[in-house]
């Protein structure tokens, strides 16, 4: 009987649910339709249709298919009031019935939407829709070369939906003649530029042309003409630098000195190298570039930290060395003072008269209930338990730059604990408050705060490097 109870009871609850669940799917589709999310209302109805795998009672049935019947009047609707010019009007109109007719295809509830999936196909919509894109791109003005790119993009969405008619080999030869137009623009104004002796800007003129191009080949004689002037202008150019760090390299008395020299003899063999060597500024630069190298001799008691420095001073113009002969010695040393004190006690003697109830029995031999009060003696006991640290970290750098700065961070912690001896009241109990921490605990809070006080401190000492 009660296996009985409970399978009725289970029975009841899920049609409870499933009257709910087409409650909520009615209601949704119908909002959906109320505020113009006509496709979304469709979505939502068959989305709830094809979850549930069967139909819905006639009321909620009529409906859904109502919602569908109404949905699909209104896009046939709209198309019948487009003219047959406005292109745009018609795509968006055929666009939706399309996609209504997708989202219908082949479903169990055919019969019920048979009115519209009969009078259409997906195949017969989607030509539909490729027609009017493809007679779209043909109504396109051309004006300049965005208009290729329109035709050609307008081309593409009637491929989305349909291979029709030339539309792929119209899409491909307006892309082209697109991409010829930028690469006119550019050769255009690259032979600007050479007649005006800019060969910089006659180089990535001619190069922009045959990038635009490259996909159909070379764009009439811009390969031969970018050949020829982007080596003049590197050719120029790499002099230019040569000579430049030529210059610098006569008043050059520091090693940030000797570093510019050796960018700029860099940037004169960089910019010719896809030509060859040119002058031997490869050569000049790697050696001007030793000699603007800055030796550091980093000491410390601190693996990790040693490494985290280096790390944060990794210029390519440091180098560190272990000898005595370093440009700079850089010394980073800890130090530390720590002092406890543990279990520091205070005794207090303490009192209390503690009323309780008690029973006495009166004279006429009545018993009567009355206040008795005990005197309780007992010691309060008071331990305190606290440590200091203080850290230090000493910087100090010597050599062609100098520099010294400490940085001190303390550290402490506090446990009191409180109980009591002797005859103590029974509201008396142990507490405690604050804690007890090690002195490895303490160090390594002071050596957080102190590493992020020292990234000012090795920026500064960066800085100073790069000014040797």
């Amino acid at each position: 009987m009660l296996t009985r109870c409970l399978r009725f009871r289970g029975f009841v609850l899920a049609l409870c649910a499933l009257w709910l669940l087409v409650g909520c799917a009615v209601q949704q589709a119908t909002l959906a339709y109320s505020e113009g999310r006509y496709l979304d209302s469709v979505r939502k109805t068959v989305s709830y249709l094809d979850q549930r795998g069967t139909l819905p009672d006639a009321s909620d049935s009529e409906k859904l298919f109502g919602i569908v019947r109404n949905v699909v009047a209104h896009y046939e609707a709209e198309l019948a009031q487009t003219v047959s010019t406005d292109r745009a009007g018609r795509i968006a109109a055929l666009d939706a019935l399309w996609q209504l007719r997708v989202l219908l295809d082949g479903k169990f509830y055919d019969e019920q939407v048979a009115f519209f999936t009969g009078k259409y196909t997906v195949e017969g919509l989607a030509l539909q829709v490729a027609e009017q894109f493809y007679l779209s791109a043909q109504e396109i003005p051309i004006h300049s070369k965005e208009d290729f790119l329109a035709r050609a993009q307008a081309y593409g969405n009637a491929l989305k939906y349909h291979a029709y008619k030339d539309a792929a080999e119209q899409r491909d030869t307006n892309t082209r003649l697109y991409w010829q137009g930028v690469a006119e623009e550019h050769y255009l104004r690259g032979k600007d530029a050479i007649a005006a002796k800019n060969y910089r800007l006659a180089s990535e003129e001619l190069g922009e042309a045959l990038s635009a191009y490259a996909a159909y080949g070379s764009y009439k004689d811009s390969q031969v003409l970018y050949d020829k002037y982007d080596r003049i202008y590197r050719s120029d150019e790499s002099r230019r630098l040569y000579q430049q760090a030529k210059e610098v390299l006569k008043t050059a008395r520091l090693k940030s000195d000797y570093r510019m020299v050796a960018a700029d003899f860099q940037r004169a063999y960089d910019i010719h190298a896809k030509y060859g060597e040119l002058n031997d500024a490869r050569a000049q630069a790697e050696t001007w570039r030793a000699r603007g190298v800055v030796t550091v001799a980093l000491r410390s008691d601190d693996v990790g930290l040693e490494y985290d420095v280096k790390n944060w001073l990794g210029q390519s113009y440091v180098r560190w060395v272990n000898d005595g002969a370093a440009d700079v010695k850089l010394n980073l040393r800890w130090q530390d003072r720590y002092d406890e004190r543990r279990n520091d006690r205070s005794v207090t003697a303490m009192s209390e008269n503690v009323k309780s109830r008690a029973q006495r029995t009166k004279p006429d031999g009545t018993v009567e209930w009355y206040d008795a009060y005990t005197l309780y003696r007992f010691n309060k006991v008071r331990e305190i338990s606290e440590n200091w640290l203080e850290l230090r970290l000493d910087i100090d750098a010597t050599g062609q730059y100098r520099y010294r700065n400490t940085l001190t961070e303390t550290e402490g912690s506090r446990r009191v604990e409180e109980y009591y001896t002797g005859e103590v009241p029974s509201n008396y109990r142990r507490r405690s408050e604050g804690n007890w921490d090690r002195r490895e605990e303490l160090i390594d809070r002071a050596r957080a705060h102190i590493w992020e006080r020292l990234h000012g401190d090795i920026d500064e000492i960066g800085a100073g490097l790069a000014r040797l």
